[in-house]
């Protein structure tokens, strides 16, 4: 028997240029390569062009439909929210009528056996649609723990910083949004065995397991013909998120300079979209932004490391399972790692400080043999423990438990 799956996403994941769009769009695919028949229903800014959307249904072999709505924030709906007790910002700018009445026009159509939603945005849109085949469960995708970003953001802000208060307000609204939410779904897959405690601890009723994100390690593969520069660091991300740019900010102000006083020909090579205008200047400095690239094989291929500073944030860092995928060892702060089980010796090295940050950098690029080597096991570990075909195969399989 063939399930029917609806999936519903806040952005349209296609193409797959960030770490998010990666997460739902790896899992439309795994479900259909599993045997599901997958309808997918997204929020998207603007209707994506035909392109696009034949492109999406030729890599998944999925449906979709895109409802447009824009999820950014303003400087009104910050305003408004300030006034609003109960619901937080990040919860009401996804609710969209349009969105509800799509659910609707498709649950009137098709038969579903379930309902699957990524991210606790969708979950008010995913239960409302439940109540239209009554039975049919709800599963929902906790990429993060959002209320848990939310306080590490305000931590790191001055309390005397009006920010700060706002902030800190938004992350209570979402963590009694979360803790009243989480226990009405069948079941909520945490992405990591950190956030399933924290998300267990928010709602002690809710079905909690954790399931974590993977790689298609068969065509994320070294290409071992392009020489490795030992010299060579790189970095990728999505840098219209604040807490990435001043992520990298961080590494360049406080550990690039230390990095290049004990080797001056020291690169770092920075890929992703949106780079801010002060990275793009700085080229003069060794540092090479080269922005969006049609394929990460050849440049990651060429590096001696990946580095991962990121000190606000929550789920798991899929840019750093495809740089060990590609056979680099990597360099993270221990929130960049949340979720990511490999050791030191499977080439994952946590450095929470400046100064841990340049001796690992230093002593990698003073010893590519031991680069290369940890590489080598970071693919291994990627390999044995990250398969989106496993993860696929255990979504399926409740899903089956439940119908």
């Amino acid at each position: 028997m063939i399930m029917r799956i609806l999936q519903l996403c806040p952005q349209f994941p296609f193409p797959p240029t960030d770490g998010g769009k990666i997460g739902m769009l790896s899992i439309t695919k795994s479900l259909v390569e599993n045997g599901a028949h997958v309808h997918v229903l997204c929020l998207s800014r603007t209707i994506p062009s035909d392109k696009d959307i034949q492109g999406f249904k030729e890599y998944t072999g999925a449906d979709i439909t895109c409802i447009q709505h824009n999820t950014k924030n303003t400087l009104m709906s910050i305003f408004l929210s300030v006034f609003n007790a109960t619901y937080p910002l990040y919860i009401t700018k996804h609710r969209s009528a349009h969105f509800q009445l799509a659910i609707k026009d498709i649950l009137n159509k098709f038969t579903f056996d379930g309902i699957f939603c990524d991210h606790s945005s969708m979950i008010e849109s995913a239960l409302w649609g439940a109540t239209k085949q009554k039975g049919i469960p709800v599963f929902v995708r906790l990429h993060n723990i959002e209320c848990k970003i939310w306080e590490r953001y305000a931590d790191r802000l001055s309390r005397f910083n009006p920010v700060h208060w706002y902030i800190a307000s938004q992350a209570k609204k979402l963590k009694s949004f979360e803790a009243t939410h989480y226990d009405k779904v069948s079941m909520c897959y945490a992405i990591t065995n950190h956030d399933a405690m924290i998300a267990k601890h928010i709602s002690p009723h809710a079905s909690i397991s954790t399931l974590t994100a993977g790689v298609y390690f068969k065509t994320l593969i070294p290409d071992y013909t392009i020489e490795k520069i030992p010299h060579r660091m790189i970095h990728a991300s999505t840098f219209d998120w604040i807490h990435n740019r001043e992520a990298l900010y961080w590494f360049l102000k406080g550990v690039f300079p230390a990095i290049k006083a004990h080797i001056p020909y020291a690169e770092l090579v920075v890929l992703g979209k949106h780079i801010p205008e002060r990275i793009l200047n700085m080229k003069n400095q060794d540092i090479f932004a080269k922005g969006f690239v049609p394929s990460i094989i050849p440049e990651y291929s060429a590096a001696s490391f990946f580095i991962a500073p990121l000190f606000v944030g929550s789920g798991i860092r899929i840019k750093i399972l495809e740089a060990m995928s590609l056979g680099l060892p990597v360099l993270a702060s221990s929130i960049a790692a949340e979720g990511i089980l490999a050791t030191t010796d499977q080439g994952l090295i946590i450095c929470d400080n400046a100064e841990d940050f340049a001796k690992h950098s230093v002593f990698l690029m003073n010893h590519p043999h031991i680069a290369l080597t940890l590489g080598v096991e970071a693919r291994k570990y990627i390999v044995q423990n990250h398969s989106w075909d496993e993860i696929g195969k255990s979504i399926i399989l409740d899903f089956q438990r439940l119908t």
